[in-house]
């Protein structure tokens, strides 16, 4: 990943989320790597692989230190009090500029905020699914878990959020959500990023060939988790698909298991990234259907920088902001969330490959500027540059040497 131009002053970013730290996919590291190419000096806190804390870096240098969870699945993801206790104790010799938390959960926002009240530094809180009020919680999970655990995850969710001096938010309607609750910072609409260096596009020819798949058949792909709403309107659509088209579903990644799919489905399941991309680069088109619902119009679909990377057309229903990027890049087609309208979406681009063919070059040109992981980290230091330096903060968030000055 080649620098951009370095500032003089470089920061000293802390970043705490409630996942893996090892996850190199995911937006805190990603971020935080690409921070860190830009000379800042960045330090990212997440939960480690084994029993035991643990240290590393990253290829462009962001120190990444991991603690353990030992309550197992289920509430590993940012409520093991354990890890949340390690959390605190290593914020007693952590130095930060600025604070980064991306959730709110309680192994993330309270060694966030005890490194601020400490460093006397701004604190920026990221906002990337909403979970209470009819989101994830209620699809995820059920309406006994949303009306059980689900209140103490939704309290979190939005209790801290007006002790942010500044936020990032992954979609336009949580930034709406926001600044409904009364927060008057800035935001930030910070997207999942494209590492369009790493991830290049593969020959359709190629890939089908190392994944054994049929040269003449047309083939749509759909990856990631696939949740019950969601499942039953591509099963449908793509069952109207085969029908007028004979195009076949490659299904790579989970699926709700109440979903009987038909034949016309190939379902290899959980693969590696690498074969995943080469499933990818087989299809024809890239599908995302979304239902319209409260979890999917607050959500941003990382799939689709996967898709655009890869340079394949996407067919998506109107859900999100996904379906607004899409029009204003020319990135794929996008119909209303129904399954009829949704198979003519797909069958319009299978009869139209040259439209297609325009739609992933369009997508793959998205990947590499505006969704690049190297620009996002620039506009996010901008914000970090901003929280630091405004003289409108608290004086609890402002930075010290700001008020020395």
């Amino acid at each position: 990943m080649p620098k951009f131009p370095q500032r003089m002053d470089p920061l000293r970013i802390l970043i705490f989320h409630h996942r893996a730290a090892d996850a190199s996919n995911l937006r805190p590291a990603m971020l935080g790597d690409a921070l860190a190419a830009r000379g800042h000096d960045v330090t990212i806190v997440g939960n480690g692989p084994g029993h035991r804390s643990s240290a590393w870096a990253t290829s462009h240098g962001a120190k990444v230190r991991g603690f353990p969870v030992v309550l197992g699945h289920g509430i590993e993801h940012g409520y093991d009090p354990l890890n949340t206790w390690l959390r605190l104790e290593a914020t007693q010799h952590a130095t930060a500029d600025i604070v980064h938390a991306f959730d709110s959960r309680p192994a993330v926002i309270l060694p966030a905020l005890r490194a601020v009240r400490r460093l006397h530094v701004p604190l920026v809180l990221d906002w990337a699914d909403l979970l209470g009020g009819g989101g994830v919680l209620m699809e995820r999970s059920g309406r006994l878990w949303a009306g059980t655990f689900g209140r103490i995850e939704s309290w979190f969710e939005e209790h801290y959020r007006l002790r942010a001096a500044a936020a990032t938010v992954i979609s336009s309607a949580l930034e709406s959500r926001l600044r409904a609750l009364g927060f008057a910072g800035p935001i930030l609409l910070s997207r999942h990023g494209c590492d369009p260096e790493a991830v290049k596009p593969i020959d359709r020819g190629v890939a089908r060939a190392a994944l054994g798949l049929n040269a003449d058949t047309r083939y749509l792909v759909h990856v990631g988790t696939l949740r019950e709403r969601n499942a039953r309107l591509l099963r449908r659509a793509v069952e109207l698909v085969h029908d007028s088209h004979r195009a076949e579903l490659l299904l790579v990644g989970g699926s709700d298991p109440r979903i009987d799919w038909p034949e016309s489905v190939r379902r290899p399941g959980r693969v590696s990234y690498r074969d995943l991309q080469r499933f990818i680069a087989a299809s024809d088109l890239a599908l995302l259907p979304e239902v319209d619902s409260v979890a999917n119009r607050h959500r941003w679909p990382s799939k689709a920088n996967d898709y655009f990377m890869l340079a394949k057309p996407v067919v998506a229903t109107d859900v999100g902001d996904i379906a607004t990027v899409l029009r204003e890049r020319s990135a794929g087609v996008v119909t209303a969330p129904e399954a009829e309208t949704f198979a003519a979406g797909i069958g319009s681009l299978l009869e139209d490959p040259e439209r297609a063919a325009t739609l992933g070059a369009n997508g793959r040109r998205l990947a590499e500027t505006d969704l690049d992981w190297r620009r996002l980290a620039e506009a996010l230091e901008q914000l970090y540059r901003t929280a630091v330096s405004s003289t409108a903060l608290p004086n609890r968030y402002r930075m010290r040497a700001v008020e020395q000055a």
